[in-house]
């Protein structure tokens, strides 16, 4: 990319930012002079790094549409460039997939043929592409399609709603079902905020906004924040006042902005971030690149603030018709047409075989003419698939399904690691056990106190309430009339999930941490890993101990503590195959006159 197409972007940030800091902060990062999402003639829409400045340029121009053509696609629709329009260049990223020991290059059609194993042999080089694009009014569209031109204005040109009651069906369910990546919170306090270290996020009520998108704009505020977790994106918060905290809050800034643009709201700035304006500004103008990198977060964060509420989705009611139709790629296809491979084979001659130069050209000649019969009986093939799929006889793998078959892959690849950690951190159940408890993605408990586990199953996320049967947990999984129901007693692994809702740190001493929870039970955290772990303490109320002999305690030393019948005794932690026990010392205590053993 050339400096002065970075600094294009560069530019384009900075003016909007002073523009927005001028009204004083009541401006949206985009406003809503059309509905849609930026995208090509075909429909397709750019990824979400390039809708922050398509957005930003349909502002600044006044567009009426968000469609953009490169000068190429204009040609190819017979259309031309108006006299003195300007493009603006937006990216892509590309490969370059090397053989590690020859540094051969090779296509991406080829590394995808490859087996796991084979692609092994290769480095695979990601790296930015830039082209530069026109909005559909920067040509003569218009005058040479006036039909096609006034159904796009019409499509694309409602406002969107200003009603003060405004209400958004995917945010208010993803709230009040608890299917987002962290739990959230609603309390009558003045501040909104995500706690990194307890993975939540905490919202006034919605009644204590002045209308319902402020509360929206919030939510996808913190929200973008989440996605941020070292489990997830594993972005860097930093200490507030830090330029680690100020990046962060650009990158959540323009992630609430362009998520909820596309939900249809004009998101504005959040007042308390002006003081960061100048640090913004100063660091962009210095270094043009940083606008790069915080646009690449935004882009990852965007992603996963959609997928997490299922912007994209279809019709539930398509849902189980989909399910049918048969899946497959259009790799698999050429497969199971003895076409897997992107170039015809040509038989190797034995090295004791010689041939003359007439009979070399004449096998040269051969395996072009093979070669050429083979590509065009392949590309007739791609053309019967993508007809199937415009039929509904056949689909592609939903994201899900390519989630799952990845973390099925071979255990030792970098990939099915990374599948499985993305299933996991989705609540993707990747295993095919029949029956089996499924993965749970979480637990919380709703307005009445009742316990809820979500889980992904059967392709989608489940809401099933837990029940206490004395001292077990029990979840009930699929149903009777589909002959899978099943009644999970939960293991004690979940249990102390499910008693992390309630638990609060006593006291905390090194890498321990001392929990109860409303139950009255105590757990032994350790720090260093996270795992938390049942301290059976038989006759000891640990609540009513004095500090100092719990910090004693933590810390692996003696110390004494009063049982229930007010007697002292000398204890210390132990580990034990179930979790933590108190275990009974022996101590010599010195008096003046004689030592007793205990």
């Amino acid at each position: 990319m050339k400096e002065t197409d970075i600094n294009k972007w560069a530019t384009l940030m900075i003016e909007k930012m002073k523009e927005v800091h001028s009204s004083n902060w009541t401006k949206p990062w985009f406003t809503s002079r059309f509905k849609g999402f930026p995208q090509n003639l075909t429909g397709r829409s750019y990824n979400n790094q390039n809708k922050v400045v398509l957005y930003f340029i349909c502002d600044k121009y006044k567009y009426k549409t968000p469609i953009f053509v490169t000068f190429n696609q204009a040609r190819n629709e017979r259309i031309q460039v108006l006299k003195g329009a300007k493009a603006f260049p937006i990216s892509y990223y590309d490969l370059i997939i090397k053989d590690k020991i020859a540094g051969k290059r090779v296509t991406r059609e080829f590394y995808k043929n490859l087996s796991p194993a084979e692609q092994e042999k290769y480095k695979v080089i990601p790296f930015l592409k830039y082209y530069n694009v026109f909005n559909l009014d920067q040509t003569n569209y218009s005058e040479v399609y006036p039909e096609k031109w006034n159904a796009l204005v019409k499509e694309f040109g409602l406002n969107i709603n200003s009603d003060n009651n405004f209400r958004n069906a995917l945010l208010d369910s993803v709230i009040e079902k608890q299917t987002w990546i962290c739990p959230i919170t609603l309390k009558e306090q003045d501040g909104a905020f995500y706690s990194p270290s307890k993975d939540s996020i905490t919202l006034p009520e919605r009644y204590q906004f002045i209308d319902g998108k402020e509360f929206y704009y919030t939510a996808l505020h913190e929200m973008a924040h989440s996605t941020g977790h070292p489990e997830r994106l594993a972005r860097i918060f930093g200490p507030f006042g830090s330029a680690e905290y100020a990046r962060e809050e650009l990158i959540a800034e323009l992630s609430a902005a362009v998520a909820g643009r596309d939900l249809g709201m004009a998101v504005p700035p959040r007042k308390e971030n002006a003081q960061y304006l100048d640090g913004w500004c100063s660091r962009i103008s210095s270094d043009p690149r940083f606008i790069m990198t915080v646009l690449n977060d935004v882009n990852k964060a965007v992603t996963a603030l959609e997928e997490g509420i299922d912007l994209n989705r279809e019709h539930e009611d398509s849902t189980e018709k989909q399910n049918q139709i048969p899946v497959m790629t259009e790799d698999e296809y050429l497969a199971s047409k003895g076409y897997e491979n992107p170039f015809y084979s040509v038989p190797t001659t034995h090295k004791g075989n010689l041939r003359t130069q007439h009979q070399q050209n004449l096998l040269s000649s051969i395996s072009i003419t093979r070669s050429n019969k083979y590509e065009a009986e392949r590309n007739v093939l791609k053309e019967e698939y993508r007809a199937m799929l415009s039929r509904g006889e056949i689909r592609q793998p939903t994201k899900t399904e390519r989630i799952i078959k990845a973390a099925n892959g071979h255990p030792d690849l970098e990939s099915t690691q990374a599948a499985r950690r993305m299933a996991m951190a989705m609540g993707i159940n990747w295993k095919s056990e029949k029956n089996g408890l499924p993965v749970i993605h979480h637990y919380y408990c709703d307005q009445h106190g009742q316990l809820h586990a979500r889980f992904y199953c059967k392709d989608e996320m489940q809401d099933r309430m837990v029940w206490k049967s004395g001292n077990d947990y029990i979840l009930c999984t699929g149903s009777r009339s589909g002959g899978d129901y099943t009644e999970h007693i939960l293991p004690t692994k979940e249990i102390l999930r499910i008693k992390e809702l309630n638990t609060v740190e006593l006291q905390s001493s090194g890498c321990r941490s001392l929990l109860n929870d409303s139950s009255g039970e105590f757990y032994i955290e350790d720090k260093s890993t996270g795992k938390i772990e049942v301290l059976t303490a038989s006759n000891i109320d640990l609540g009513k101990q004095p500090p100092e002999a719990i910090k004693k305690l933590l810390s692996g030393q003696q110390t004494e503590m009063s049982t229930q019948s007010g007697a002292t005794q000398i204890m210390r932690l132990s580990k034990s195959p179930t979790g933590w026990t108190l275990k009974t010392e022996k101590q010599s205590f010195n008096t003046i006159d004689n030592a007793i053993e205990i």
